[in-house]
């Protein structure tokens, strides 16, 4: 969030919420705008009159509905205190813009005043209570003063009409028939995670940096959150991928690759940030913070947010056991996907002997079915030993809003660069898979 001058900004609150007409402003605000979090007590004393005058009667007091409140003469001095630095304040504000600095303001003082209480339970040699803490933490960071109050169904029609013509955006996965069956790509807007999941050692990460390469080749910005493989190891990889070095002469390579990379900046203005955490260590809540601080640090915003992968994650407040923890810890990845605008990439785990099952299904997720309830599409990918030996992946939709599922496909692997190759022309993979398992089943018949 951005730094106010919460003093001043005292100030500002309390004038818009007398402003004549600025009703809107008020109602957004009025249930959080306590008055412990105001240093200037006469801000505090006028503030507290007009909330509990707005509660009571659904409408913004007039100064004389105020005087008519002021029943001491301390208040009415802190009253026409108030009026005399309103004089130096600016009169005009954008409503949205207001908002959203209230809520930072609030968010700020919620903070400090809660570190403050800390500090005195610690200093009385009391001890401190970390589970509130950490609730009041996480209750300051969900704050949301929400000045959109939704559709209208049937007033905004006109609106939903329009919507409906427009087509919508994706991000293409750089492989056609996964498009195809994501029903266009990545939704560009945001708001959905998608899920690969797989046995151990499949190839999940492989999959999400194929993806993330394909995305950093279309211009697009990709921050990879990596929770057990480091960064220099994640960056080997995807180094091969982009520029289709083998990962094995990369280390023999460095001026072709070099040379690649000032090429590939000079026409390509996308970004790919790889950032590893300790597994378990960090939550989604810290995810945000980091990407937050990406923005202001380093001038990037993320198109796509890979985790690999968020069950790595822990959830920002306990939810007592490892399902539920697995569940709200899905939930909140998926929040990313809506602070920041972009689509939300990750991993979840097969259970062990499922991986060469035919189009293994969602029940074979490990730990929490919960979690699949808050996925909004997942890819399963799945690998035979005759799979293997052909160099081939298979994957197949399992879940998805608004797409069909269960269609099974191949990517051809090249080991060499971990590169997933396309081929639009699909029934050929599938030949090549098929006469694979069929040259071994000859041979098991008839010999070598």
């Amino acid at each position: 969030m951005s730094q106010l001058n919460l003093d001043l900004y005292e100030k500002v609150i309390v004038y818009n919420c007398l402003k004549t007409g600025n009703e809107e402003y008020l109602s957004s605000v009025v249930e959080h705008i306590d008055p412990e979090l105001f240093n200037n007590r006469d801000a505090a004393c006028v503030v507290e009159v007009i909330r509990d005058f707005y509660l009571e009667n659904d409408t913004i007091p007039n100064r004389t509905e105020i005087r008519a409140r002021i029943n001491n003469k301390t208040l009415l001095e802190s009253f026409k205190r108030l009026l005399t630095d309103f004089k130096d304040l600016d009169k005009d504000y954008t409503i949205s813009e207001l908002v959203k600095n209230t809520e930072n303001f609030i968010k700020q003082r919620s903070l400090l005043k809660n570190i403050e209480r800390s500090l005195e339970e610690h200093s009385s040699e009391k001890r401190i209570d970390e589970e509130r803490v950490l609730k009041e933490f996480d209750k300051i960071q969900s704050l949301s003063l929400i000045d959109n109050l939704g559709l209208d169904l049937l007033a905004d029609s006109q609106q939903f009409v329009d919507r409906l013509l427009q087509a919508d955006e994706y991000i293409s996965t750089g492989y056609i028939w996964l498009d195809r069956e994501l029903g266009g790509g990545l939704h560009k807007e945001g708001k959905a995670i998608y899920g690969i999941a797989g046995e151990t050692n499949v190839g999940k990460s492989i999959v999400l940096g194929n993806i993330g390469t394909n995305i950093l080749l279309q211009g697009y910005n990709v921050v990879v959150i990596s929770l057990e493989m480091s960064e220099f190891r994640y960056a080997k990889r995807l180094a091969s991928m982009l520029s289709d070095i083998k990962q094995v002469d990369l280390a023999n390579k460095t001026d072709e690759y070099l040379e690649f990379v000032t090429t590939f900046q000079s026409k390509n203005n996308g970004r790919l940030i790889i950032k590893e955490f300790p597994t378990k260590q960090v939550s989604a809540k810290h995810v945000a913070g980091y990407i937050k601080r990406l923005k202001r640090k380093k001038n990037f915003e993320p198109d796509v947010i890979v985790l690999d992968y968020h069950t790595l994650l822990k959830p920002s407040i306990s939810q007592g056991s490892k399902h539920a923890d697995m569940q709200f810890t899905t939930q909140e990845s998926r929040a990313l996907s809506y602070l920041f605008d972009a689509p939300v990439l990750s991993a979840a785990q097969l259970n062990r002997g499922e991986g060469a099952a035919s189009g293994p299904s969602l029940d074979r997720i490990a730990g929490s079915w919960d979690m699949l309830s808050d996925m909004d599409y997942l890819v399963n990918i799945w690998q035979s030993d005759e799979d293997r030996e052909a160099e081939l992946l298979r994957w197949a939709i399992k879940k998805a809003r608004d797409s069909e599922r269960n269609n099974e496909h191949f990517w051809p692997v090249d080991y060499s660069t971990l590169r997933l190759l396309d081929d639009d022309a699909g029934g050929e993979v599938q030949a090549v898979a098929n006469a694979s398992v069929m040259t071994d089943i000859v041979g098991d018949l008839f010999g070598d």
